[in-house]
């Protein structure tokens, strides 16, 4: 029996495209950006989707485990009320009911996965148009209700903030590059190899514009293991992509150069003031500090030590800095020992996925995160756009996994 993403028909196509804009328009989007409600109204729409005709069964004990560590943090810890705490982990455990591989039915896996996708399809638009909105002195990055000026750190293009524009453009670019090199991924004719190659520069082009380092470094980790995964049985083919990759990178430097500007600029203020990761030490050093002060179960699921930068008293937002960091300090070794097996299963699991265009895909956006997750502390965070992103990736890899043990197929024409 084959197991197909064909069988939704229109009006459950439509539903999904609906969540995905949403999510987009309620997250990254500057200049139209819907208010909150919008966010958890669409989680909430995907969870009737889920629970909709089909039975949905328990089949992931980590992340249980994980909401259950979180729970215990807040109640060993009890902290301030500023922080509310235990409103967002009620939001968050919503949220990863919905999304992560805690519950599993084959029809949440194509509803995850499809949703996934569109995602990525209006982020790869959103970058390839962030790309043209620097010639064009376009940029939407506001602040106090002031449109920011277009320079190092401040280019969002068409987002709401760069730290924005680069991650999703990254992982734009991984999923384009990856729709390039596998020789089954699309019908290629010379028209659409071309648009693809197009936009795989553009979105490039945005994360170097938008000068976040550490998404740049996880866009080569993600295209690296892209690459691995694609032609594991072929070695010799994969080095001399990477090969030719470099080649061609270096004798158009003349070219494209002068996009690094900015991410150059920033580096270079950095080590100004004394390191590199300037930006992101004192934070990196208050984390572990709150892990030392509290190793077993950390100082509380969405808290911080006020004492330190990052923390905001008046919403009880909090800036962890790195979201390794933010899993040890928030709950201890007991979080790292629930959320680190879950991650490494995760990218054992996706190795072994049969259908070489979906493994590639996933495992290059999933080795992204874990490289972006050293320099941005998201994972725990209820509204971020990112962790939703996570979080689907990984219960589609764990769900493809329980599909295929089955004994069916999982395939994807992806158009």
């Amino acid at each position: 029996m084959k197991f197909l993403l064909s069988v939704f028909d229109f009006f459950h196509d439509s539903t999904l495209k609906l969540i995905a804009w949403l999510l987009v328009l309620s997250s990254i989007t500057g200049g139209i950006l819907l208010p909150q409600p919008f966010y958890f109204s669409a989680v909430g729409l995907l969870g009737i989707m889920l629970l909709f005709k089909e039975r949905v069964c328990f089949s992931n004990l980590f992340v249980l485990l994980l909401l259950f560590v979180c729970m215990l943090s807040l109640i060993f810890n009890q902290p301030p009320a500023y922080f509310r705490a235990w409103s967002r982990l009620g939001a968050y455990s919503l949220i990863l009911l919905v999304i992560s591989p805690m519950l599993f039915s084959e029809r949440a896996l194509i509803l995850r996965f499809k949703l996934l996708f569109y995602f990525l399809y209006l982020s790869i638009i959103l970058s390839v148009g962030s790309f043209f909105a620097y010639f064009l002195n376009i940029n939407l990055f506001e602040r106090q209700g002031e449109i920011l000026e277009i320079g190092a750190g401040t280019f969002s293009g068409l987002m709401n903030h760069s730290m924005v524009l680069g991650p999703i453009s990254a992982l734009s670019a991984i999923l384009l590059f990856s729709l390039l090199i596998i020789p089954k991924g699309i019908k290629k004719k010379p028209l659409k190899t071309i648009g693809l190659i197009a936009m795989l520069l553009f979105c490039c082009g945005a994360c170097l514009l938008a000068a976040s380092r550490i998404a740049l470094v996880g866009l080569v980790v993600g295209i690296l293991v892209t690459i691995l995964m694609a032609y594991r049985k072929r070695l010799s083919k994969a080095f001399g992509i990477v090969f030719l990759i470099l080649f061609i990178g270096g004798i158009t430097y003349p070219v494209w150069g002068k996009l690094t500007t900015f991410i150059l600029q920033k580096q270079e203020g950095n080590v100004d003031r004394g390191s590199v990761i300037y930006s992101r030490e004192e934070k990196f050093s208050a984390r572990l500090y709150e892990f030392k002060s509290s190793p077993i179960i950390g100082i509380g699921f969405c808290v911080a030590d006020p004492r330190f930068t990052g923390v905001n008293k008046s919403n009880g937002r909090v800036e962890p800095g790195s979201s390794w960091l933010a899993i040890a300090s928030m709950t201890g070794i007991l979080g790292l020992m629930v959320f680190l097996p879950l991650c490494i299963i995760a990218a054992i699991k996706v190795w072994r996925i049969r259908d070489p265009l979906v493994s590639s895909i996933l495992s290059g956006m999933l080795f992204f995160f874990f490289v972006h997750m050293i320099a941005e502390g998201y994972i725990y965070a209820p509204k971020s756009y990112l962790s939703l992103l996570f979080w689907l990736i990984v219960s589609s890899i764990y769900g493809i996994s329980i599909v295929e043990k089955k004994g069916k197929v999982f395939k994807i024409n992806l158009k």
